[in-house]
């Protein structure tokens, strides 16, 4: 599941990027807010397996 998560995150910020060319910035900050949210759910999930060390 983690690494839907960084596909997502990939995809939208090329999407973003993508559409920031095309027609502005105005336009297309929803696609980074959310590339931005997918990478720390990423984070989150890769964290989340790791065990603990003492």
């Amino acid at each position: 599941m983690k690494h839907i998560w960084m596909v997502v995150a990939i995809l939208s910020l090329l999407a973003g990027i993508h559409k920031t060319w095309r027609l502005g910035l105005q336009e297309s900050y929803l696609f980074f807010i959310f590339a931005f949210i997918a990478f720390i759910m990423y984070l989150i999930r890769k964290n989340m397996g790791k065990p603990k060390k003492l």
